[in-house]
Protein backbone atom coordinates (compact mmCIF):
# COMPACT_ATOMS: atom_id res chain seq x y z
CA UNK A 1 0.00 0.00 0.00
CA UNK A 2 1.33 3.60 -0.38
CA UNK A 3 1.55 5.91 2.28
CA UNK A 4 2.09 9.46 2.96
CA UNK A 5 5.49 10.06 2.24
CA UNK A 6 4.71 7.62 -1.26
CA UNK A 7 6.97 4.35 -0.13
CA UNK A 8 5.33 1.22 -0.26
CA UNK A 9 5.29 -1.17 2.68
CA UNK A 10 3.21 -4.14 3.22
CA UNK A 11 3.36 -4.14 6.83
CA UNK A 12 2.12 -0.70 7.90
CA UNK A 13 -0.28 2.44 6.43
CA UNK A 14 1.57 5.75 6.93
CA UNK A 15 5.04 5.96 8.09
CA UNK A 16 7.12 3.13 9.31
CA UNK A 17 7.55 2.92 12.51
CA UNK A 18 10.59 1.05 13.06
CA UNK A 19 12.42 3.77 10.76
CA UNK A 20 13.36 5.75 13.68
CA UNK A 21 15.65 7.74 11.17
CA UNK A 22 12.22 9.12 9.69
CA UNK A 23 11.10 10.49 13.50
CA UNK A 24 10.61 14.30 12.66
CA UNK A 25 13.84 15.91 13.50
CA UNK A 26 12.36 19.71 14.14
CA UNK A 27 10.08 18.87 16.99
CA UNK A 28 11.54 17.35 20.17
CA UNK A 29 10.10 14.67 22.12
CA UNK A 30 9.27 15.65 25.61
CA UNK A 31 6.37 14.03 26.39
CA UNK A 32 4.10 14.83 29.36
CA UNK A 33 3.26 11.52 30.33
CA UNK A 34 4.22 7.80 29.71
CA UNK A 35 1.25 4.96 29.35
CA UNK A 36 2.29 1.66 30.28
CA UNK A 37 0.63 -1.47 29.10
CA UNK A 38 1.14 -4.51 30.74
CA UNK A 39 -0.04 -7.79 28.27
CA UNK A 40 -0.06 -11.12 30.32
CA UNK A 41 -0.18 -14.24 28.67
CA UNK A 42 -0.16 -17.11 31.12
CA UNK A 43 -0.61 -19.59 27.60
CA UNK A 44 -1.33 -19.53 24.52
CA UNK A 45 -5.02 -18.53 23.56
CA UNK A 46 -5.49 -16.30 26.66
CA UNK A 47 -4.35 -13.01 26.41
CA UNK A 48 -5.36 -9.96 29.19
CA UNK A 49 -4.23 -6.37 29.23
CA UNK A 50 -4.06 -3.62 31.64
CA UNK A 51 -3.00 -0.03 30.98
CA UNK A 52 -3.07 3.25 32.95
CA UNK A 53 -1.10 6.70 32.45
CA UNK A 54 1.39 8.56 34.70
CA UNK A 55 2.73 11.87 34.29
CA UNK A 56 6.73 12.51 33.88
CA UNK A 57 8.42 12.11 37.16
CA UNK A 58 10.81 14.96 37.16
CA UNK A 59 9.97 17.17 34.00
CA UNK A 60 13.29 18.70 34.54
CA UNK A 61 14.64 15.24 33.74
CA UNK A 62 12.88 14.28 30.54
CA UNK A 63 14.83 11.94 28.91
CA UNK A 64 14.67 8.42 27.57
CA UNK A 65 16.65 6.98 30.22
CA UNK A 66 14.88 8.09 33.08
CA UNK A 67 11.63 7.37 30.83
CA UNK A 68 12.53 4.05 31.01
CA UNK A 69 13.47 4.04 34.40
CA UNK A 70 9.92 5.28 35.71
CA UNK A 71 8.46 2.56 33.41
CA UNK A 72 10.47 0.15 35.20
CA UNK A 73 10.06 0.83 38.31
CA UNK A 74 6.28 0.80 37.52
CA UNK A 75 6.01 -2.66 35.97
CA UNK A 76 8.21 -4.40 38.75
CA UNK A 77 5.44 -3.03 41.33
CA UNK A 78 2.91 -4.71 39.21
CA UNK A 79 5.42 -7.95 38.45
CA UNK A 80 4.44 -11.62 40.00
CA UNK A 81 5.34 -11.55 43.31
CA UNK A 82 6.62 -15.07 43.70
CA UNK A 83 2.57 -16.03 44.82
CA UNK A 84 1.12 -16.13 40.92
CA UNK A 85 -0.30 -12.89 42.32
CA UNK A 86 -0.48 -9.71 39.96
CA UNK A 87 -1.62 -6.73 40.84
CA UNK A 88 -3.20 -3.69 38.71
CA UNK A 89 -1.72 -0.45 37.65
CA UNK A 90 -5.03 0.95 39.63
CA UNK A 91 -3.22 -0.76 42.89
CA UNK A 92 -0.74 1.87 42.25
CA UNK A 93 -3.03 5.20 43.16
CA UNK A 94 -2.39 7.33 46.13
CA UNK A 95 -3.28 5.89 49.86
CA UNK A 96 -2.15 2.39 48.70
CA UNK A 97 1.26 0.61 50.08
CA UNK A 98 3.01 1.17 46.52
CA UNK A 99 1.30 4.59 45.34
CA UNK A 100 2.81 6.22 42.40
CA UNK A 101 2.00 9.64 43.15
CA UNK A 102 1.77 10.21 38.91
CA UNK A 103 -0.49 8.21 38.01
CA UNK A 104 -3.36 9.84 36.26
CA UNK A 105 -6.75 9.65 37.34
CA UNK A 106 -9.36 9.32 34.40
CA UNK A 107 -12.20 11.81 34.26
CA UNK A 108 -14.83 8.90 35.07
CA UNK A 109 -12.58 8.79 38.36
CA UNK A 110 -10.74 5.26 37.38
CA UNK A 111 -7.08 4.87 37.17
CA UNK A 112 -6.47 1.95 34.89
CA UNK A 113 -8.34 -0.54 32.00
CA UNK A 114 -8.84 -4.09 30.97
CA UNK A 115 -8.88 -3.10 27.61
CA UNK A 116 -6.16 -2.04 24.50
CA UNK A 117 -9.48 0.39 23.38
CA UNK A 118 -9.33 3.71 25.37
CA UNK A 119 -5.46 4.52 24.02
CA UNK A 120 -6.16 8.61 24.20
CA UNK A 121 -3.68 10.99 23.33
CA UNK A 122 -3.92 15.25 22.99
CA UNK A 123 -0.22 15.68 23.71
CA UNK A 124 2.96 13.65 23.09
CA UNK A 125 3.32 10.28 25.03
CA UNK A 126 5.86 7.44 25.65
CA UNK A 127 4.27 4.09 25.70
CA UNK A 128 5.94 1.26 27.09
CA UNK A 129 4.02 -2.15 26.27
CA UNK A 130 5.66 -4.92 28.16
CA UNK A 131 4.45 -8.92 27.48
CA UNK A 132 4.56 -10.26 30.74
CA UNK A 133 5.99 -13.77 29.90
CA UNK A 134 9.36 -14.99 29.43
CA UNK A 135 7.95 -17.23 27.06
CA UNK A 136 6.94 -14.53 24.42
CA UNK A 137 9.50 -13.91 21.63
CA UNK A 138 8.72 -10.61 19.52
CA UNK A 139 10.41 -9.75 15.62
CA UNK A 140 12.78 -6.71 15.90
CA UNK A 141 11.43 -5.67 12.57
CA UNK A 142 7.59 -6.11 13.14
CA UNK A 143 7.31 -5.09 16.50
CA UNK A 144 3.92 -2.65 15.66
CA UNK A 145 2.12 -2.05 12.63
CA UNK A 146 -0.56 0.66 11.21
CA UNK A 147 -3.82 -1.11 9.40
CA UNK A 148 -5.91 0.56 6.54
CA UNK A 149 -8.81 0.51 8.49
CA UNK A 150 -10.59 0.37 11.47
CA UNK A 151 -12.64 -2.50 12.75
CA UNK A 152 -15.75 -1.08 11.57
CA UNK A 153 -14.21 -0.81 7.94
CA UNK A 154 -13.86 2.36 8.02
CA UNK A 155 -10.87 4.47 6.86
CA UNK A 156 -8.25 4.50 9.72
CA UNK A 157 -5.51 7.40 10.14
CA UNK A 158 -2.16 6.36 8.27
CA UNK A 159 0.70 6.55 10.83
CA UNK A 160 2.91 9.47 10.86
CA UNK A 161 3.56 10.18 14.49
CA UNK A 162 4.38 6.79 15.86
CA UNK A 163 7.88 5.07 16.27
CA UNK A 164 8.68 1.73 17.99
CA UNK A 165 12.01 0.24 19.37
CA UNK A 166 12.59 -2.55 21.30
CA UNK A 167 14.18 -2.28 25.02
CA UNK A 168 16.94 -4.73 25.59
CA UNK A 169 16.45 -7.87 27.62
CA UNK A 170 19.68 -7.00 29.63
CA UNK A 171 17.40 -3.96 30.95
CA UNK A 172 14.88 -6.58 32.50
CA UNK A 173 16.63 -7.19 35.85
CA UNK A 174 14.70 -9.51 38.22
CA UNK A 175 11.74 -9.64 38.73
CA UNK A 176 10.99 -8.38 34.97
CA UNK A 177 11.27 -11.68 32.47
CA UNK A 178 9.19 -10.68 29.88
CA UNK A 179 9.53 -8.39 26.68
CA UNK A 180 9.21 -4.80 26.57
CA UNK A 181 9.05 -2.03 23.82
CA UNK A 182 8.57 1.56 23.58
CA UNK A 183 6.62 3.43 20.98
CA UNK A 184 7.22 7.43 20.96
CA UNK A 185 3.98 9.32 19.81
CA UNK A 186 5.36 12.73 18.31
CA UNK A 187 1.78 13.38 18.20
CA UNK A 188 2.49 15.20 14.68
CA UNK A 189 1.21 15.23 11.25
CA UNK A 190 3.22 14.29 8.10
CA UNK A 191 2.70 15.84 4.72
CA UNK A 192 4.92 14.05 2.80
CA UNK A 193 7.42 16.39 3.30
CA UNK A 194 7.10 17.76 7.08
CA UNK A 195 6.21 17.57 10.52
CA UNK A 196 3.66 19.63 12.02
CA UNK A 197 2.50 19.09 15.56
CA UNK A 198 -1.52 17.53 15.51
CA UNK A 199 -3.82 20.68 16.39
CA UNK A 200 -6.32 19.84 19.42
CA UNK A 201 -8.84 17.93 17.62
CA UNK A 202 -12.60 18.71 18.30
CA UNK A 203 -14.99 16.51 20.27
CA UNK A 204 -15.39 13.73 17.80
CA UNK A 205 -12.78 14.60 15.66
CA UNK A 206 -9.80 12.63 16.90
CA UNK A 207 -7.49 10.69 14.55
CA UNK A 208 -7.99 7.24 14.80
CA UNK A 209 -5.23 4.88 13.94
CA UNK A 210 -5.85 1.32 13.63
CA UNK A 211 -2.42 -0.10 15.98
CA UNK A 212 -1.27 -3.73 15.96
CA UNK A 213 0.76 -5.67 18.09
CA UNK A 214 3.18 -8.42 16.97
CA UNK A 215 4.08 -10.86 19.46
CA UNK A 216 4.44 -15.23 18.91
CA UNK A 217 2.85 -16.52 22.14
CA UNK A 218 4.47 -19.77 23.77
CA UNK A 219 2.98 -23.36 23.36
CA UNK A 220 3.01 -26.89 21.87
CA UNK A 221 3.40 -25.03 18.53
CA UNK A 222 4.34 -21.45 18.57
CA UNK A 223 1.73 -19.03 17.82
CA UNK A 224 2.10 -16.19 15.82
CA UNK A 225 -0.75 -13.84 16.45
CA UNK A 226 -1.52 -10.14 15.68
CA UNK A 227 -3.24 -8.12 18.37
CA UNK A 228 -5.26 -5.24 16.66
CA UNK A 229 -7.14 -2.77 19.00
CA UNK A 230 -8.41 0.77 17.10
CA UNK A 231 -6.77 3.30 19.20
CA UNK A 232 -7.30 6.88 18.77
CA UNK A 233 -5.07 9.94 18.63
CA UNK A 234 -6.76 12.95 20.84
CA UNK A 235 -9.98 11.34 22.73
CA UNK A 236 -10.92 14.58 24.77
CA UNK A 237 -10.02 14.20 28.57
CA UNK A 238 -7.40 11.63 28.24
CA UNK A 239 -3.55 12.88 29.23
Amino acid sequence: MSNTSGWTNDTTAGIDPHDLARRPGNIPFAPAYITVIRIDSPRAWRISANHASFAIDDPGQNTAEARLAQALRILKKVSPNGTGNRKKLADLRPGQPDAEARLYQRPDGTFDRDDFVDLGFNCQHEIFVYYDSADVTLDDTLLISFGAALANGTPAAGNDSFFVARVGDDRLDAPLKGKLIRIENYNTIFDGSAFTPRPADAPGKAAKYSLNYHVTLPGQQPLPIVIDPDTGNGMGNNP
